[in-house]
């Protein structure tokens, strides 16, 4: 895959070639793998613009081995937006992609896809808890302490989530991919609360 190698604008162009043929011919699963295709490559060279516009179409379709991926990554895009008001709808995709995720694994338990958008989704998760506690200065929030909590679950699930991965899926260019999108989501963690999470991901503890 051209992203794998990081010929992001080669890649985008090859995505748009296919997207092209696919849409003539309504090929359902090309299409939303493009879309998504081309979100990454645009993500991955900083175009959130161009990355949200592709990752939005994606979301118009319905292939359920796809679903959890494209929501997912479409919580990443709104996260690296940088605007306040896309972290509620961050974690809103975050949160749904954590149950298309879980339905996949339900019946294909080693599904490693499904594993590292999991892991990847609820990294997410935690870091828009995070944003969207009460300011730390004045009178806090009384439920801040309670999102402090889901957020600490959330990374430890995640952990566990990429440590079953690992097992199932130790391949560097499997590993590879994930750490893309765990970096994305590394420039959206203003607190660190993911100092600790690489090692998971990697499968190196």
């Amino acid at each position: 895959m051209l992203i794998d190698l990081g010929d992001f604008q080669y890649a985008i162009e090859k995505f748009n070639f296919s997207l092209l043929i696919a849409d003539e011919i309504n090929k359902l699963q090309t299409q939303i793998v493009a879309r998504a295709g081309l979100a990454q490559a645009y993500l991955f060279q900083n175009d959130a613009v161009n990355a949200r516009a592709n990752i939005e179409a994606a979301l118009q379709y319905n292939v359920p081995r796809n679903n959890h991926g494209v929501t997912s990554l479409y919580g990443i895009i709104l996260l690296r937006q940088g605007e306040h008001g896309n972290v509620s709808e961050a974690r809103d995709a975050f949160t749904r992609a954590i149950a298309q995720a879980d339905e996949l694994l339900v019946q294909s338990p080693e599904y490693y896809s499904a594993l590292d958008t999991r892991g990847l989704a609820l990294c997410g998760l935690a870091i828009c808890r995070s944003r969207l506690r009460s300011p730390g200065r004045g009178q806090r929030d009384p439920g801040d302490n309670e999102e402090l909590s889901r957020s600490k679950r959330d990374l430890q699930d995640a952990i566990e989530t990429f440590r079953t991965a690992r097992k199932v899926a130790p391949h560097a260019g499997i590993v590879k991919r994930a750490l893309r999108l765990f970096d994305e989501l590394v420039k959206c963690d203003e607190q660190g609360i993911l100092k600790n999470m690489r090692n998971a991901v990697e499968g190196r503890e």
